[in-house]
């Protein structure tokens, strides 16, 4: 015969929150603490819901039920919610840093970094010694996109706390934002000096190297960051761009597969695998992995970019045409995807189409080095090297490195007739451009030509 224990665990769960409901509100933090062992389970949050309710009733000017119930319902995923209840303690009790601690959190887990990182200052003013509250403060404004706030916040923090780790590495983070990358790499030995287990700070070591083309050595980092934490989605796409720049094409594709085994619905990362099967020339799986890339994020233009090269590759110049024109119709910023379609025109001598693209691209982002260059260059078939070089001084103003446009400026002085400055801008070109580039060639015939 079965012998019983005493009552079920949904019975005892039910008499301690009958038990409970009259308990001080500043105990409720705790309480909800307790039960936490229990998630899961209906009757738990039930019992809870009720309970707090009722404890809100009995002390409205109290914070501690409603951190309590921002507890609860941060528990059952509903953070809109639990912001309103933390919002709600942090009025009753400006000066608790625990509750705009739980109110930040649960903004950067709702994706609002900035507001976010006000909840911390706020938390920083009552607390302003705790070293993991200024660690996430400055986490958050780097999430925020406020690399000059995370950088005072990181120098300000390392004058009381000069041995902290994770200071060096978000100072680090924020001067990669900046480009200031010899910053980024000194602040990045120093944070694995102190913890060499870091994996943030080899990514983040990893991508000012990547940015500073030292490929190699990014690779090392991106894998000594792998080794720590494989399973890292940040590293893993770092890692994917790094071998593509070295031109690893199948260590790529393997990584680009790992992501989306880990992140399935990753469009961005199907971009990158359709540009390796392109790269590959298996033209139908490039072209099968775009487009699921643009049903995954319709308003990213990448994955049009890269189907419309693919056609182009297999000679459908229509199709390349109407998946541009199909992306022109969606996509928020189509600088890209209008620079694409210029490139197409220019390919089949539609020098006018051409040029319209281009423009349009520059009026969509004028910051694209590309567009001016592809102008510049479209404007020697009308015969206007005015033209070319406005449009190739601007794109030298963004990029003075820019080899292609360093060459085709020094054609265009060629033209209006100043020598010397055509063979001081390819002498330079020739410095950037990599070795069998078909510029380079180019650049004989003109300085041949120019006698």
């Amino acid at each position: 015969m079965a012998h019983s224990n005493g009552p079920s665990p949904a019975e005892r769960r039910a008499r301690l929150a009958e038990a409970i409901r009259d308990a001080a509100a500043s105990d409720w933090p705790a309480i909800v603490a307790a039960f936490a062992d229990d998630d899961g389970h209906p009757e738990v949050a039930t019992a809870l819901r009720a309970a707090l309710d009722g404890a809100v009733e009995a002390h409205p000017d109290e914070p501690g039920p409603y951190l309590a119930r921002g507890d609860v319902q941060r528990g059952l995923g509903r953070l809109s919610g639990a912001i309103d209840e933390y919002a709600y303690a942090v009025e009753l009790a400006a000066g608790d840093a625990e509750a705009w601690r739980r109110l930040a959190e649960t903004r950067l887990a709702n994706g609002e970094p900035a507001a976010a990182a006000d909840a911390l200052e706020r938390a920083v003013e009552a607390r302003p010694d705790n070293q993991a509250l200024l660690l996430r403060l400055a986490e958050a404004l780097n999430e925020a996109d406020e690399p000059t706030q995370a950088i005072a916040v990181c120098e300000e923090a390392l004058e009381a706390h000069p041995e902290h780790g994770g200071f060096y590495r978000e100072r680090a983070r924020a001067s990669v934002v900046m480009a200031l990358l010899d910053d980024a790499l000194d602040d990045c030995r120093a944070a694995l000096a102190r913890d060499p287990e870091d994996a943030a700070a080899w990514i983040i070591q990893a991508q000012a190297l990547f940015d500073m083309a030292r490929d190699g050595e990014a690779r090392e980092a991106v894998d000594a960051a792998l080794r720590i934490a494989p399973n890292s989605l940040a590293a893993l796409r770092l890692r994917g761009d790094v071998l593509w720049g070295l031109g690893d094409i199948g260590g790529a594709e393997k990584t680009f597969r790992r992501i989306l085994e880990l992140a399935p619905d990753d469009a961005a990362t199907r971009v990158g695998l359709a540009e390796c099967h392109l790269a590959r020339g298996d033209l139908a799986a490039a072209a099968e992995t775009a487009r699921e890339a643009i049903a995954g994020d319709p308003g990213a233009p990448d994955g049009y970019v890269v189907l419309a090269r693919t056609q182009l590759a297999a000679g459908e110049d229509m199709a390349a045409r109407d998946t541009l024109g199909e992306g022109l119709e969606i996509v928020d910023l189509p600088a890209d995807l209008y620079l694409e379609r210029a490139l197409i025109h220019e390919a089949a001598g539609h020098v006018n189409l051409a040029w319209r693209d281009a423009r349009w691209a520059i009026e969509a982002d004028s910051t694209l080095v590309t567009a001016y260059v592809l102008r510049g260059r479209l404007a020697f078939q009308i015969e206007s090297p005015a033209e070319a070089l406005a449009d190739l001084d601007a794109a030298l103003d963004l990029d003075p490195d820019h080899g292609d446009a360093l060459a085709w400026r020094g054609r265009a002085r060629a033209m209006t007739g100043d020598g010397a400055g055509a063979l001081d801008d390819w002498h330079e070109a020739e410095g950037l451009l990599p070795d069998g580039a078909p510029l380079r060639a180019e650049i004989d015939e003109w300085r041949r030509a120019l006698g």
